[in-house]
Formats: structure tokens, C-alpha cells, sequence
């Protein structure tokens, strides 16, 4: 398959040293993928690995709501190997908290079990980098009823409850881009983020042309935004059909604010 490797470079206040943080989004393995399909992606993605990573970032939808009978193994023997070259932090997107309330807890628990750290609205630290989770509410996403109108919208407050407090060097790891914004007020100095496939569709000069909610060229669809001092780096991901929008992994390089590197 064709993958490829975006690089990225970010300040942040008060850090002492640099970071190199791999970003992976939307993974995506799932009864509509094979095996073959699965393992063709892991290969791809250890291809790829170089230098010293401090934190390898997954930050949701590795498996779909409906992982098949592949999905699972596959996504566990993919973190498994990630984990053997950097510490491996994985945060939840909407396929994750879609799955049936037994499913999910036993998913969680089978990725902790080989020495992932999963942030489901909770924290770590990688050196002095605060990482927090973020699991949001289904319906930020979608309606019980699968529609997407009036959807609850991201605010600082919503960020809040679900995460708690940001603190010094705070990173989010959010797999909603569209709460930008609220990431801001809430105190992220950056958020890793995925979510938006790209865009599906890249559109020359326009690109991407839809968003999981259905709307058409949203704002926040791949690359690195800027919101009032916050920086946000979305992955264009990995799975799902897509058009001229190649899959990816993304390298962060995060620097002290007066480095000159």
C-alpha cells in the first residue's frame, strides 16, 4: 500500500528539550478489512519508523465499531510491535466509544494488558509533556438514531467535565478536530488530532471535501491549525475509502519556545 510520512514543528512554552511525538489516526480495522489488508498496513507503518520517538500517539478509531473477527488481533499485534520501539499512548475516538459497553471494556482492557496507555478522559506524562485524553459524548458525533443534525457542540465546559483541568506543557489528544476552539480556551498548547479522514476527497485549492457529520469542505481536515497560542496537527489518518488523500502517519517535533533548532 501507499503510505506516506508528514513531519511537523511546533513550540511550546516552558519545556526544557525537544520531543518527537508519531502521531497515527483512524487506523480503522474492521470486518470490512482483511487480514491481508491489516497486516499490509502494520508493515507499512514499521517501515516507517525512525529516530528517537518519545511517544507514539494513537488517537482513535484503530478498530471500527464493527471489528470482524480480524479487527482486534490485528489492532492488538500492531500496538504490540509500536510498543517494542516507543511508549505507545492511545486515546478513544467514536468508533471505540460506539462499541457495546461489555465490548469496549474488554477491548480497553486487552490493549492495557500489553503495556498501551490508554487516556479515557485521564493523563500521563512523557518527560515534561502532559498528555490527556479526550473522550467525548457520542452525540458530538451522531444521534442515537444514527442522524447528525444539531449535534452537541464542543465547549470549553464539555471539555471540562469530561478531561478535568489543563495544566503547564498540555497536550490533548482529541479525536474531534472540530472542538479547536474549545481545545484553546480549556489551556491545550497543542492537540493531536484526527477524525475527518482528510476530508475523504482532497479538492485541489479547497481541500477536503467532508467530514464524518456529513459537511461538505470542513474547516479542520489535515495539517497543523492555529487558534489564540493553541496548535492543532490533524492526521489525514490511515482507513476508509479516500481520494487523492493518501493515508499517513505524522512526525511532531515539539521544540522549547526559544530553541533555535
Amino acid at each position: 500500500m501507499h503510505m506516506t510520512e508528514r513531519r511537523e514543528a511546533v513550540r511550546l512554552r516552558g519545556i526544557r528539550r525537544t520531543y518527537r511525538l508519531l502521531l497515527i489516526s483512524d487506523v480503522h480495522f474492521s470486518i470490512l478489512t482483511s487480514q491481508h489488508q491489516n497486516l499490509a498496513v502494520t508493515q507499512e507503518i514499521l517501515r516507517r519508523l525512525h529516530g528517537r520517538i518519545d511517544a507514539v500517539c494513537v488517537t482513535g478509531d484503530l478498530v471500527s465499531r464493527k471489528p470482524g473477527k480480524t479487527g482486534i488481533p490485528d489492532a492488538l499485534r500492531l500496538m504490540q510491535e509500536l510498543g517494542r520501539y516507543a511508549r505507545v499512548v492511545y486515546s478513544l475516538g467514536n468508533h471505540e466509544t460506539d462499541m457495546p459497553p461489555e465490548a469496549r471494556k474488554a477491548w480497553i482492557r486487552r490493549i492495557k494488558r500489553i503495556g498501551v496507555t490508554v487516556l479515557d478522559n485521564t493523563s500521563c506524562h512523557v518527560g515534561e509533556l502532559r498528555l490527556t485524553g479526550l473522550t467525548l459524548p457520542g452525540d458530538v458525533y451522531r444521534h442515537e438514531d444514527g442522524s447528525f443534525k444539531d449535534l452537541r457542540r464542543i465547549t470549553p465546559g464539555l471539555v471540562r467535565r469530561c478531561a478535568g483541568k489543563a495544566e503547564d506543557h498540555q497536550i490533548l489528544l482529541a479525536h474531534n478536530p472540530l472542538g479547536l476552539p474549545a481545545y484553546a480556551a480549556w489551556g491545550a498548547q497543542l492537540v493531536l488530532s484526527g477524525h475527518v479522514h482528510g476530508g475523504v476527497i482532497r479538492v485541489p485549492v479547497l481541500g477536503g471535501l467532508l467530514s464524518p457529520e456529513r459537511t461538505f469542505f470542513p474547516r479542520y481536515t489535515k495539517g497543523l491549525y492555529e487558534m489564540h497560542g493553541c496548535r492543532m496537527e490533524v492526521s489525514a489518518g490511515i482507513g476508509k475509502l479516500r481520494f487523492a488523500n493518501p493515508p499517513e502517519i505524522v512526525y511532531v517535533k515539539i521544540l522549547p519556545e526559544h530553541s533555535r533548532s
